[in-house]
């Protein structure tokens, strides 16, 4: 291009760009997985305005932001995260950089996944009972109330396995939050439920079923039948606790998918 620079200058300004580059991205190849996470949640509000809104964000706003976060991670291809040139990093570096990428996506899609298929019974539940609401109508999710619905969930009751979440880093991230929670509070405590009860295994099966309430494939009570029962009773039982304006709502819910159950 009659660019007037020597071939090591090239190279020079190459590798100072491939340095700003992976500074950039560098966030992926975090070792701690939880400020990764807590990094990447701060793009959601700027991603979906409706978000901005804290604590007043509706239920399906919140559900379409964690689909779009989600097909953000797992179109990632880890090994085109960081660039190299000339052996600048070298190879060692970029594999280590690369592997670590891996892991935290892994991880953050699953972490995604449990909060969407969380937040995807929330819906189908608010589908059932009056139509779309604030997320913290039914949950209490906000850094005003005092009322959460860990409070009131019952058979079993919530409580945070200390044991776990020292040996498994999904639960980990769950049951005890990012490192910064921004427009929502940092723990993710029905979502941990869900993990106890279910186990981490069900839950990741049970995102396909989301999947196809989402697409309009399954109604609403046809999805909340495919989960155990008793959960989905707990979870109704809390909800009506919460929200007393829909309370008999949520407790014909209850009966209507029982008698499913037994027919």
């Amino acid at each position: 291009f009659g660019i007037r620079v020597s071939a090591a200058e090239v190279d020079k300004i190459v590798k100072k760009s491939v340095a700003f580059a992976n500074g950039d991205v560098k966030n992926f190849a975090s070792v701690d997985t939880g400020a990764f996470l807590s990094e990447t949640w701060k793009l959601y509000a700027e991603m979906n305005p409706s978000l901005r809104r804290a604590n007043s964000f509706y239920i399906q706003s919140y559900r379409t932001s964690l689909v779009n976060g989600l097909e953000f991670f797992l179109m990632l291809q880890p090994h085109k995260v960081f660039h190299s040139y000339k052996q600048f990093p070298d190879e060692m570096t970029i594999t280590k950089l690369t592997s670590q990428t891996t892991n935290n996506l892994v991880v953050a899609s699953n972490y995604i996944k449990i909060k969407l298929f969380t937040i995807t019974v929330v819906e189908a539940i608010a589908a059932c009972t009056g139509g779309d609401a604030p997320i913290s109508l039914l949950l209490g999710e906000s850094y005003e109330s005092n009322e959460h619905i860990e409070h009131y969930l019952d058979k079993p009751k919530f409580k945070v396995n200390q044991r776990k979440a020292k040996k498994n880093l999904l639960y980990k991230l769950l049951a005890q939050g990012r490192s910064e929670s921004g427009f929502e509070i940092a723990s993710s405590p029905l979502s941990t439920y869900f993990h106890d009860c279910l186990g981490e295994e069900r839950v990741l099966e049970l995102v396909a079923d989301s999947q196809e309430y989402i697409d309009g494939n399954l109604k609403s009570k046809e999805f909340l039948g495919l989960i155990d029962e008793s959960l989905i009773d707990s979870l109704l039982i809390a909800c009506a606790k919460i929200c007393p304006t829909r309370a008999h709502l949520l407790e014909a819910l209850s009966k209507s998918l029982a008698s499913k159950k037994v027919s």
